[in-house]
């Protein structure tokens, strides 16, 4: 069964949605920190929890892109813990801080029984 949301990632302007996150259904709530001067984004507050509710459906456009993968405007980054463990990609904040850049938030992340914990939060942020 093909999911459209889980292969092309969910546009919304809602810092909250239902997607799948590793193969489990989950309510993922980003909150981003930004640069007061710039308004790059620098880091991020992560909740996920399992969940059962519908998938939140794509718009045509939004200021989140939650998953697949990242969007990277200069470079690509892949954050690993010092033990190796690859962070897992949560979404692009399409913000156009600077000349047009955006923000990649990724999580290491640690399933519980409720959902998963964040361990670590990365921010890669860059302009054109």
């Amino acid at each position: 069964m093909t999911n459209r949301n889980f292969q092309l990632g969910i546009l919304t302007d809602d810092s909250e949605v239902v997607m799948w996150l590793n193969n489990k259904k989950c309510k993922v709530s980003v909150e981003i920190e930004y640069d007061e001067h710039s308004s790059m984004p620098l880091d991020a507050k992560l909740d996920i929890v399992f969940t059962d509710e519908p998938l939140t459906k794509s718009k045509a456009a939004g200021y989140y892109r939650f998953g697949p993968f990242p969007d990277f405007t200069q470079s690509a980054c892949w954050p690993v813990s010092a033990e190796f463990k690859p962070y897992t990609f949560i979404c692009t904040v399409d913000n156009s801080w600077g000349d047009m850049g955006n923000g990649n938030v990724f999580a290491l992340l640690e399933e519980t029984e409720i959902g998963y914990a964040v361990l670590d939060v990365f921010v890669e942020a860059s302009c054109g």
